[in-house]
């Protein structure tokens, strides 16, 4: 498998074991807030021996209703959660990719359609494999 599915998976993966409801694709009906894990883009960054990808990982939260509310509290907080599950994910992926940097590169909410909020956090990423 690819990295880019390696990594969008032990990100869901972290984010599903913290408790949160992600997926890794907008769900049709789900209740509010829910977590999708965005497609990671990815770039080439090899050298001899290792196949290494650089690039970023983003992860939304949609809330509305009742804990939307005219402030985003609750997504502040599920936001949180994001930050931490996926700051203290395992750095061993299948296929012996392995995580060498994972953090935080920007965070944001903004108000979306309706009764909507929408916070977004978009992680850096570097990965390898040794290739021998």
């Amino acid at each position: 498998m690819s990295a880019r599915i390696l990594l969008q998976a032990g990100v869901l993966a972290a984010l599903q074991e913290a408790g949160l409801a992600a997926f890794d694709a907008a769900p049709l009906r789900r209740a509010m807030p829910h977590v999708v894990v965005e497609e990671p883009v990815l770039g080439a960054m090899d050298a001899t021996g290792v196949v290494g990808r650089v690039g970023t990982i983003a992860v939304s939260v949609t809330d509305a209703g009742a804990g939307g509310g005219e402030r985003p509290e609750r997504l502040r907080m599920t936001l949180g959660a994001v930050e931490a599950a996926v700051g203290a994910m395992p750095r061993d992926l299948p296929e012996s990719w392995r995580i060498a940097g994972l953090r935080l590169g920007k965070s944001r909410i903004v108000r979306g359609k309706s009764e909507a909020w929408i916070g977004t956090s978009e992680f850096q990423v570097r990965l390898f494999r040794i290739t021998d």
